[in-house]
């Protein structure tokens, strides 16, 4: 594995906590703290999923 490809997957891992983060921030707002971080991290989890899915096609 390259140096390129471990900051490829640090960057992913990264996605999770940027939504989780960017979630909590926003729902703290609306009032629904919870649903709205579990949703965003939801979701980073499923770009983390589909781009790693990408890099290891390209492999």
């Amino acid at each position: 594995m390259s140096v390129r490809e471990c900051f490829e997957y640090f960057g992913l891992s990264l996605t999770i906590l940027v939504f989780a983060i960017a979630g909590y921030l926003i729902g703290r707002e609306i009032g629904q703290t919870v649903l709205v971080t579990l949703l965003a991290t939801l979701f980073g989890i499923f770009i983390t999923f589909y781009e790693a899915w990408r890099l290891a096609k390209r492999r």
